[in-house]
């Protein structure tokens, strides 16, 4: 009459160890993805240092471009290519890099600024030689700092200070 229900059955548990595999394997994926995305695209990733250097280095070579057309006109036909290379100037501040590449930017607008500057002064002709050759030393050696820099970045990105 008095019957004992008899206790539910035990269900097999997962061992221990199978949980504790498993979840150091997970993570480990986890950590792993995280790193490829901050790899490529983090704040100075490959991939952003990539782009920009591309975004500049177009400006750059546009940048050239109209150089050389300034430099082969007369002095007082020098309007139109210094206001050409004044656009390239501006369209160039404006492009958006990786805080790791500012410096980089920042030397090749100041190589640019440098460089419209002798041609401005060089069309005013009240400048002597002097002042110009002072200003193309300037933006020679702004020039420099702008290729050290980016090879730089090139070097450390992702990793970049």
């Amino acid at each position: 009459m008095d019957r004992q229900a008899s206790p539910p059955a035990k269900q097999p548990l997962i061992p221990l160890n199978l949980v504790l595999i498993t979840s150091v394997v997970l993570l480990c994926a986890i950590l792993t993805a995280s790193g490829r995305v901050y790899y490529f695209n983090g704040p100075c990733g490959v991939n952003r240092v990539k782009d920009a250097g591309l975004a500049l280095a177009g400006q750059f070579g546009a940048y050239q471009g109209a150089h050389d057309i300034a430099v082969s006109a007369a002095r007082i036909a020098l309007a139109g290519p210094a206001g050409e290379l004044q656009k390239i100037y501006l369209e160039t501040e404006k492009i958006e890099v990786p805080g790791c590449m500012e410096h980089a930017k920042s030397e090749l607008v100041a190589m640019m600024d440098s460089d419209i500057e002798v041609f401005l002064v060089f069309m005013s002709e009240e400048a002597s030689k002097a002042d110009v050759t002072a200003l193309m030393a300037q933006s020679s050696e702004h020039l420099e700092q702008y290729k050290k820099e980016l090879k730089m970045v090139r070097e450390c990105a992702p990793f970049c200070p």
